[in-house]
């Protein structure tokens, strides 16, 4: 395969040593796929029976201890029943040798590496003339007990020791057989002293059987794993029906343990999580997992390649077959015997048939978002371990179209040209973004499904243990057992309520000149997705940062936005899925280069107070009134630097955000309309003193030239002459609600709020601003959160 993209963006990094520490399989299967050669049957009778291999260990192994066993590690009977048992791996070799006896014919042999003398067994029953048996565990003893059991110490010769060490009684060999593979081809492999034996001992044009070994790569989708895996551990509730305090119904089946490196019996071994996404895992992969193309990466022709030829860099360009998620890269192998008559071999993949070797496993810090046709492009270094030269470091590098890797992304539609107006330009970029639940439409879209679905029992069992994207998961799974089908929850999205005042403020603000809106939300893609086609506002948006959701097998499977084992992004103020503010951050940078550009952000709960810290003057955001969001700010104005502007329900969300969005509301334009009569929406800041001067306090708002509408609640005004007098002062008159301002003095006493006449505000208020009592708040008192300032 042509390598067509060896551009490497540089800016991911993993390094990782290999070790062999299999998990347990998770997918049983036989391929369908298997080598003719391997199917094939021998006929011709054969004396090496099973009992044959099997001799007493007490007369071989002699008085072994466990030390011995560490240092001797291929002495353990499991390791070679494991690979004798492997048929694919078995029985290619003895196809190879049955099949082409005409390279084995009255020819030297020399088995590197001989096990239980398996292979050497093959060669002598093809009709080799000697064969000599290399091996230098223990195991040697009991492959000499098995070549004579078998019958064939004349034509077998076991050689114990190290093939670097021994002498063999001839100087030349003509065939050289072994299987010296290991995991991910090169983990504690035997290729160098193969090639050792072979620059020693084989003759010109001698045979090197396998000859060929290739290495290649492919990316799947395993969250499965890494979630159930590495970010928590899951147990049968029925063991543990207290946890934390908490009791557990014992109908629930699994129950999550919090993260299970936090707590092991009561300490933090939280450092571990990230170790054990970068170790490799050998593991068999489901062929359905698979996403991309399947590169090749190297390929080693043993019979002439030199040593320092097993480390090399190579470049790959991984293809998105179809729309999925990239958790991590798979490695596996295939090796070929091409001085076979017929070309014979058999591959590690995963969709060939299982072997013991199974696949190696390579997850990403990341989370990535691929489409089809999109490219996963970078190089994969291979190098030998320093410390341990049977280890492998391998080191990835690569880059997804550029997009960053801590987040996943759905582009819905495609950014406006750059430089497509010039007057575009000059006034600047203004992005909305957007809250889903609560904010753009009038419920919470998850609680929605499960109350719609009948749900609810389930998640409030199970509501204090799981965490939120965790939990939405569980409901859909629970969802698919019971038969309901994704159209029948699309259904259920589509009836969500929302306000036909808010589907239009959307409609005017996209068709507004250098308007962009996004959305950030903690729902899910398809929960998203669908009520935006529903109401025709999909193709509003440029971006949608949410947690991914995929359907597989009819199952929507919902996973998290954020990696939080791997890479957490260490805010305390967000949710572990997801940290608005750090996409706030992202878009920032993105639209620094526009020129003037300001962000407007509508939100409603806890998760939107640190995108909103992440604003800066010249931003707006807009909290919808009385939930968590506005609160909190009610309680943290002084943090906020953007300007804010509540709302309560979609006539005044479009209201509002259709006057800040307007590109005429531009702030330096104002200075040429100071003439109250003139009609317009310029707008300026100004700052008056409230009260009669003992203990006033500076206030600042804003004066809107032009129509007698309040610039706050939008009703009727009458013009402020006795409230301040810096405004008479500077002349400048503005139109506000007399319902707005507190004409007296707030005193110590915050029961006390003195009236001179005017309607006087009766939120009550200590001069720190703490609210003390909100109740009998006057309808049109908007912009509460300013009284926050006074004190």
């Amino acid at each position: 395969m042509d390598l067509q993209d060896n551009n490497i963006d540089n800016d991911v990094t993993t390094t990782t040593t290999t070790s062999n520490k299999p998990r347990k399989t998770k997918f049983e299967y036989e391929d369908e796929e298997q080598d003719e050669t391997i199917d094939e049957t021998v006929t011709e009778s054969s004396n090496l029976d099973d009992d044959a291999l099997m001799c007493d260990p007490d007369e071989i192994g002699g008085d072994k201890t466990s030390a011995d066993y560490y240092f001797d590690s291929y002495s353990h009977f499991g390791i070679h029943e494991e690979m004798l048992k492997d048929t694919v791996r078995t029985k290619t070799y003895q196809n190879v040798m049955y099949k082409n006896a005409f390279l084995f014919k009255d020819k030297i042999v020399l088995d590197v590496g001989a096990g239980t003398g398996i292979l050497s067994l093959f060669c002598a029953k093809a009709g080799a003339k000697h064969v000599y048996a290399v091996e230098c565990s223990h195991m040697a003893d009991m492959a000499q007990e098995i070549v004579k059991v078998n019958g064939f110490s004349d034509v077998i010769t076991v050689l114990k020791g190290k093939v670097e060490e021994i002498e063999l009684p001839v100087p030349q060999v003509d065939i050289i057989v072994s299987e010296w593979m290991g995991y991910f081809l090169l983990f504690e492999n035997m290729l160098n002293t193969v090639l050792y034996a072979r620059n020693k001992w084989l003759v010109n044009n001698g045979v090197v059987l396998p000859d060929k070994a290739s290495l290649y790569l492919t990316a799947i989708e395993d969250a499965e794993y890494k979630e159930d895996k590495i970010e928590c551990e899951l147990m049968d509730s029925t063991a543990y029906s207290v946890i934390n305090g908490y009791s557990l119904p014992l109908d629930v089946i699994f129950v999550f343990l919090a993260v299970f490196w936090n707590n092991v019996y009561g300490f933090n071994m939280s450092c571990i999580k990230k170790q054990s996404v970068t170790e490799p895992l050998v593991d068999t992969v489901d062929q359905n997992q698979i996403v991309t193309n399947c590169q090749l990466l190297k390929t080693m022709d043993i019979s002439k390649m030199a040593p320092g030829d097993a480390s090399f860099t190579a470049p790959f360009k991984l293809v998105a077959e179809r729309d999925d998620y990239i958790h991590a890269l798979v490695a596996y192998f295939d090796v070929s015997f091409t001085k076979c008559h017929k070309l014979t071999g058999f591959s590690t993949g995963p969709r060939s048939r299982a072997t013991h070797w199974k696949q190696t496993v390579l997850y990403l810090e990341d989370v990535l978002t691929i489409c089809e046709g999109e490219a996963l492009v970078g190089s994969m270094t291979v190098t030998q371990n320093k410390k341990n030269p049977r280890d492998v470091d391998i080191m990835v590098k690569y880059s997804l179209n550029g997009r960053p890797k801590n987040l996943s992304r759905f582009p819905v539609a495609p950014p406006p040209p750059e430089n497509s107006s010039n007057s575009l330009e000059m006034a600047g970029t203004t992005v909305v973004v957007f809250d889903f639940d609560h904010t753009m439409i009038e419920d919470n879209s998850d609680t929605w499904i499960v109350e719609e679905m009948g749900l609810t029992h389930l998640f409030d069992q199970l509501r204090l243990i799981l965490p939120w994207t965790t939990l939405m998961d569980r409901m859909m799974e629970e969802l698919h057992s019971q038969g309901k089908t994704i159209d029948e929850i699309g259904e259920c999205l589509r009836r969500v309520p929302m306000s036909p005042r808010t589907v239009s403020a959307i409609k005017k603000a996209k068709a507004l000149p250098g308007c962009e809106l996004r959305i950030i939300s903690d729902a899910n893609q398809f929960f998203i997705e669908t009520i935006l086609k529903h109401h025709g506002l999909f193709d509003c948006f440029s971006e949608i940062v949410t947690n991914p959701s995929i359907v597989e097998g009819g199952r929507l499977k919902i996973l998290p936005c954020h990696d939080s084992v791997s890479s957490p992004h260490g805010c305390n103020l967000c949710p572990p899925n997801l940290c608005k503010g750090l996409v706030i951050e992202q878009i920032q940078a993105s639209i620094a280069e526009k020129g003037k550009s300001r962000i407007i952000y509508l939100g409603d709960g806890r998760g939107d107070f640190c995108p909103s810290l992440k604003l800066g003057e010249g931003d707006y955001v807009m909290p919808r009134k009385n939930f968590p969001l506005w609160k909190k700010i009610c309680d943290n104005r002084k943090l906020i630097k953007a300007e804010v502007h509540e709302w309560s329900n979609g006539e005044e969300l479009e209201r509002i955000l259709i006057r800040l969005t307007d590109t005429n509301s531009n702030e330096d334009n104002f200075e040429a309309s100071s003439n109250p009569s003139q009609i317009g929406i310029f707008a300026r800041r100004f700052a008056g003193f409230v009260g009669d001067g003992v203990g006033a306090e500076r206030l600042e708002g804003r004066v809107w030239g032009g129509e007698r509408r309040c610039s706050r609640c939008g009703s009727e005004g009458e013009r402020v002459v006795g409230c301040g007098s810096s405004l008479k002062m500077r002349g400048r008159y503005g139109y506000e609600c007399r319902k707005l301002l507190c004409q007296d003095v707030l005193t110590e006493d915050p029961t006390s709020v003195k009236g001179s006449g005017r309607e006087a505000c009766n939120v009550r208020l200590c001069l720190d601003g703490r609210k003390l009592d909100t109740e009998n708040v006057i309808p049109n008192l908007h912009d509460s959160y300013i009284w926050n300032e006074l004190g």
